[in-house]
């Protein structure tokens, strides 16, 4: 892995200062949001205006800052990624490259200031005009919220790292990936889980978080930090959107709250059958009543889990708070299909409208261009936002005026995530087949109902009775926010159905906006009936979701934790010792010391590598021959074929229920090149590229 110092390093070797890392991030913001502002000056002039087109309701700072985030992290990363790949056989190609993209950002920022500093500081100074104390308070909540959340499953405490029992499963490939990239050369990128194959991983928010290691930044700062800024910019803009389809800051209020924290009748059903209370008190688990669902995949542990899920969520709520206004309501269903000519009160059948040229002809282009660009850009941060983006979209598009911006957005994103998909997957990851259910049993109507309530409480029940009340336009609001749940329970995208929980999400953080306009509803009133039935539905709305996070916090400390010391001479021995190219024969490790080194592993953890598509099984059977493998000359020709470096024996693959374990075979035939302890627990390193005879 990387060996040579260069100027920034200090007599140390591998550490730069930690403050090149916030300049670097400084640099890239301030670029990001030049860079918007050439595109959407309107935001900094007007602010942020409700759908119907009144005044203006939030400070545009809403809006710009995360849209100047989102920019910065997708038009940046991908550049220094190019450079890196290219630069690859310099040995850093990584730090040479983000070096040269902040020289290009620096440039451009100095560029624009001689250009027009006057101008860019009136657009800051009025990008702030507006801000109420609610304002202030929603992003003080959420910004603690997702600082405390991030840090309280991964942290470095008395010179080990911590990492989270809630979270060490996805964090074997994340930290493992990370650590790829900023002390590797993981170019061209393999998944570390499943080296030596094409990458089916969405691998670049890992990439981002390697960067800023490299650039000095301790592993879990990077990671806690992009973590919780992803997060709070989230929460922030399911509130512009929640502000604006609604016009009220009341509610935008509550639908983060209730994005957040999800109705479930989960927590009721776990206590009725465990014991009641008692249950309640001691448990540590996330509650279910569904298949999986504790595993936390509709909690806010997903997003401390999957991290790259909060920016690709940003990515998802920009779109659709850019194209919110275009949605019109038709005063009757028979008028969308039968509307009248514009202009001439001619009646006209549906397929010949949506051929009017006045229902196409674009206005925004080049802001759409913009959008696509970041949209296309996003597909490899988080795959599963960029399709339940398109879903939503498109029913937008339906319903709306210039079609054709939709288009060029969509068409944008489309292209350029299928030429990432080509450059980095051998075949196709997605695997499209009508296969309705989901996760309900029975996969039939009456499944699928019970399985939506159980899960989601009472608030299938609530979006029912807002659906009465709210206009047309806010129910076609409503439909398209419901269409990726939708998908989820009609098609399988990949061999592991449990991924759709992604899109069943998205549609409950969206689909909360109206829970949250039914609540202020009865707010509106001064009955003490209709105060108290509010009261009643906002505490069952997001009971389950707050008793969640009470698991996440008991379920993580130094207690459960997985803990690895940030100076284990393991770790660094794989960092000096291996690079991308050198593939480590391991029983199928999780997380530990070797993975917090970078390590590219031959078979990982199987779970990993089969959802996302990989042949895991003909790999253990492969795994399996070497390790019980008697013969020196066969054990040699195995490794050759499969091109393994290092062979690791431990007290895991010596006790393992996967493979049978002969390391006389190993050690008559590689040089042993690390050892660690006696007996059972002895960490064996043998080097194949070291024969004995």
């Amino acid at each position: 892995m990387i060996q040579q110092k260069v100027f920034l390093f200090n007599e140390k070797g591998y550490n730069v200062p930690v403050m090149a890392a916030f300049i670097y991030i400084i640099t890239g913001l301030a670029s990001g949001f030049l860079f918007i502002r050439h595109f959407f000056k309107g935001l900094f002039r007007n602010g942020i205006r409700d759908i119907k087109g009144g005044k203006a309701i939030l400070p545009s700072a809403l809006l710009v800052y995360p849209l100047a985030l989102v920019s910065f992290v997708v038009l940046t990363s991908w550049p220094a990624y190019i450079l890196a790949y290219i630069l690859r056989g310099t040995g850093d190609g990584i730090f040479y490259g983000e070096v040269t993209v902040f020289f290009l950002e620096l440039l451009f920022i100095i560029f624009e200031f001689y250009r027009d500093a006057e101008g860019i500081l009136k657009d800051l100074k009025n990008s702030v005009k507006g801000f109420r104390p609610a304002d202030i308070m929603i992003i003080t909540a959420v910004a603690f919220l997702g600082t405390y959340l991030m840090r309280k499953v991964f942290f470095v405490e008395d010179g080990r790292y911590h990492v989270g029992l809630s979270v060490f499963g996805d964090f074997s490939t994340h930290l493992d990936m990370i650590r790829s990239f900023s002390h590797g050369n993981n170019f061209p990128t393999s998944y570390s889980h499943f080296a030596g194959e094409d990458i089916r991983y969405h691998f670049m928010n890992q990439f981002f978080n390697g960067c800023l290691e490299r650039l000095g930044m301790r592993l879990d700062i990077a990671f806690n930090l992009t973590g919780a800024v992803f997060y709070t910019c989230m929460c922030i803009l399911i509130y512009v959107l929640a502000a604006m389809l609604t016009g009220k800051r009341s509610t935008a209020f509550i639908a983060v709250i209730l994005s957040q924290f999800r109705s479930s009748f989960s927590v009721f059903i776990n206590a009725a059958e465990n014991g009641g209370m008692e249950w309640l008190r001691e448990n540590k688990e996330f509650t279910g009543s569904t298949p999986n669902e504790n595993w936390g995949l509709y909690s806010l542990n997903v997003f401390a889990n999957q991290r790259h899920l909060a920016f690709g969520m940003c990515v998802l709520l920009i779109s659709l708070i850019f194209f919110a206004s275009d949605v019109k309501a038709e005063r009757s269903l028979k008028e969308f299909f039968i509307g009248e000519h514009p202009g001439d009160g001619k009646k006209e059948a549906l397929f010949i409208r949506l051929l009017n040229s006045s229902a196409w002809k674009p206005v925004r282009w080049r802001q759409c261009i913009v959008l696509g660009l970041i949209m296309g850009l996003s597909g490899f941060f988080n795959g599963a936002a960029l399709i339940a983006a398109l879903i939503v979209l498109f029913v937008m598009a339906v319903f709306s005026e210039r079609r054709l911006e939709y288009l060029i957005s969509a068409a944008m994103a489309v292209a350029l995530s299928s030429l990432q998909t080509h450059v980095f997957i051998n075949g196709s990851v997605m695997e499209f087949s009508l296969m309705p259910g989901y996760l309900a049993s029975p996969a039939d109507i009456s499944g699928i109902i019970a399985f939506i309530i159980k899960c989601f409480g009472l608030l299938p029940f609530v979006l029912l009775a807002e659906s009465c009340f709210v206009d047309k336009r806010g129910r076609l609001y409503m439909l398209a926010f419901l269409a990726p749940a939708l998908f989820a329970f009609l098609f399988h995208t990949t061999v592991d159905v449990n991924v759709n929980h992604k899109y069943v999400l998205t549609s409950q953080m969206l689909l909360s906006i109206y829970a949250a306009s039914f609540l202020t509803r009865l707010k509106g009133n001064k009955d003490i009936w209709r105060g108290l039935t509010m009261a009643v539905l906002a505490f069952m709305l997001v009971v389950n979701g707050v008793y969640d996070f009470r698991c996440i916090v008991k379920s993580n400390g130094t207690e459960t934790d997985f803990m690895f010391d940030t100076d284990s001479e393991l770790t660094k021995w794989v960092m000096d010792n291996s690079d991308c190219s050198d593939i480590f024969l391991t029983d199928p490790y999780s997380i530990n010391e070797i993975t917090m080194g970078g390590a590219m592993l031959y078979y990982g953890w199987p779970y990993f590598a089969w959802s996302a598509g990989y042949d895991t099984w003909s790999r253990e059977e492969k795994a399996g021959e070497m390790f019980s493998c008697r013969e020196p000359e066969r054990l040699k020709k195995l490794c050759s074929d499969e091109n393994i470096r290092y062979i690791v024996y431990d007290a895991a693959i010596r006790s393992s229920t996967f493979f049978e374990c002969n390391e006389e075979t190993a050690m008559q035939t590689f040089a042993c090149v690390y050892t660690r302890g006696e007996g059972h627990d002895a960490v064996h390193i043998y080097d194949t590229a070291l024969p004995l005879r």
